[in-house]
C-alpha cells in the first residue's frame, strides 16, 4: 500500500512531488481507512447510497471488523428507583468496548421475575487506582507501573515495556501481572461517582483491583524515562518516578431477583434521549422484559428497566476500530484485501489536495468512479 501511494502521487515515479516519509504515508492511509469505514457504514456518505449490509460488497467491505462481545451490566445512576406515575424504573448499564466504532446489533440477557419473585439489592466495595497518563517531563514515556498490593508488602511491577506502555496496552488486561480491570472511565467501574468520571478522551486511566490481590492501603508509582535512552545525567539514564495518590474504595450496589426467575435473550428497542421518559410513561411502548428500551450516552448503553426484570448481560455486535497501519512495526491493513486499492486512492486524493496539486480534481473523479 505504501508503494501504491507513492506511485499514485508521483505519477508512476515521475518525482514531481517529493517523497513522503513512511510515517506520513501511514498517517494518510489511516485517515483514508477511517473515512472508508464511515462511508461504507453510512448510506448518506457515498455515491451509491448503500450502507452496511445493503449489498454484498458492503458486507465484504467491513466484515473483518464485525465482532460480538458479551458484557456484564452494572447499576446505573438511577439505581435507587424513582417513582414515575406509579411505576418504578431503574437502569442497567453496559460499557461500550474500548475499540467500539458503530453498533450493528444488540441483544440483552434479561433476568425476569416470576410472580413469587422480587427484586432486592446488595452492596459491595472495590478499590481502584487513578493513573495520570500525562508525562511529568514533556517527551518522556511511561515504562513501568509498580505497586504495593498488601499492607507492608513488597513493591511489584504490574506492567512494563522498555519502549513505552501504549494506551492500547494499558487497556489490555493481559498487560498486567495482577488481576485487575483497566478502564478509561471511572463510571464503567462504579456508577456512584459520575461527576468524577472523565470522558473517553481524558488523559487518565483507572485500575480496579480485585480483593484477591488487594487488602488495605495501596501505593502505586509510575516510572517515566527518556524515550531514546541517549540522554544521560551523571552517567545514568534520567528516570522520573511519580507516586500516585492512594487508592480509593467505593461502594457499588447490585440488584438481583429473589425467587423463581427466567433468563432469556431478547431483542431491544432503541429510544432517543428526548423520547425515553415519554415512552416509559406510555403503556403500549414502555420498557418490557421481552423488549427493553435502551439509550446510548457517553460510553455506555443504558437499559431502562422496571420492577419486573434486570438486564444482567448484553451481547453487543459492533464494528470495531481497526489497528493503526504502521510500516515500521509491520502492521498492515485489517480490512479485506479488495478494499486496499480504494483506500490507497483515497489517501492519494488527500495528499494531492494537501499539496494543492493540479491533478487533485482528476484524482477525485477516479476515486468516485472506482468503487
Amino acid at each position: 500500500m505504501h508503494i501504491a501511494v507513492n506511485l499514485g502521487v508521483q505519477k508512476i515515479a515521475s518525482f514531481q512531488v517529493d517523497n513522503f516519509l513512511s510515517e506520513e504515508v501511514d498517517h494518510e492511509l489511516n485517515i483514508a481507512m477511517d473515512r472508508f469505514i464511515k462511508q461504507r457504514y453510512n448510506p448518506l456518505s457515498n455515491k451509491l447510497r448503500k450502507g452496511f449490509e445493503q449489498s454484498q460488497k458492503r458486507i465484504d467491505d467491513l466484515r473483518n471488523l464485525v465482532v460480538v462481545a458479551r458484557i456484564d451490566s452494572f447499576q446505573g445512576d438511577t439505581f435507587a428507583y424513582g417513582d414515575f406515575d406509579g411505576e418504578f424504573f431503574g437502569t442497567d448499564k453496559v460499557a461500550l468496548p474500548n475499540d467500539y466504532m458503530f453498533l450493528v446489533n444488540l441483544r440483552a440477557i434479561v433476568n425476569d421475575a416470576c410472580q413469587s419473585a422480587s427484586i432486592n439489592a446488595e452492596e459491595d466495595y472495590f478499590s481502584f487506582q487513578r493513573i495520570s497518563l500525562t508525562p511529568p517531563i514533556t517527551g518522556y514515556i511511561l515504562t513501568s507501573i509498580r505497586t504495593v498490593l498488601y499492607d507492608g508488602g513488597d513493591t511489584i511491577e504490574i506492567a512494563a515495556n522498555t519502549t513505552g506502555l501504549t494506551k492500547d496496552q494499558l487497556l489490555n488486561n493481559e498487560t498486567y501481572a495482577a488481576t485487575l480491570v483497566p478502564s478509561l472511565s471511572l463510571e464503567q467501574l462504579n456508577t456512584d461517582i459520575i461527576e468524577q468520571s472523565p470522558t473517553a478522551d481524558g488523559n487518565e486511566l483507572f485500575l480496579k483491583f480485585s480483593q484477591e490481590f488487594y487488602n488495605g492501603s495501596l501505593s502505586t508509582t509510575l516510572v517515566w524515562e527518556h524515550p531514546t535512552n541517549s540522554v544521560t545525567i551523571g552517567g545514568t539514564i534520567p528516570v522520573t518516578s511519580v507516586p500516585m495518590e492512594s487508592a480509593e474504595t467505593v461502594l457499588i450496589r447490585k440488584r438481583f431477583i429473589v425467587g423463581n426467575t427466567v433468563d432469556r435473550k431478547v431483542s431491544c428497542n432503541f429510544a432517543q434521549l428526548d423520547d425515553i421518559y415519554t415512552l416509559l410513561d406510555d403503556p403500549f411502548n414502555t420498557t418490557k422484559s421481552t423488549s427493553p428500551l435502551y439509550t446510548i450516552e457517553e460510553n455506555f448503553i443504558t437499559f431502562h428497566t422496571n420492577q419486573e426484570f434486570v438486564v444482567e448481560k448484553a451481547d453487543v455486535q459492533y464494528i470495531r476500530s481497526p489497528q493503526r497501519m504502521t510500516k515500521t512495526l509491520g502492521v498492515g491493513c485489517e480490512l479485506s484485501e479488495h478494499t486496499h486499492q480504494e483506500i490507497v486512492e483515497m489517501a492519494v486524493k488527500s495528499i494531492l489536495e494537501s499539496v494543492q496539486d493540479a491533478r487533485y480534481q482528476s484524482q477525485s473523479v477516479e476515486v468516485t468512479e472506482s468503487e
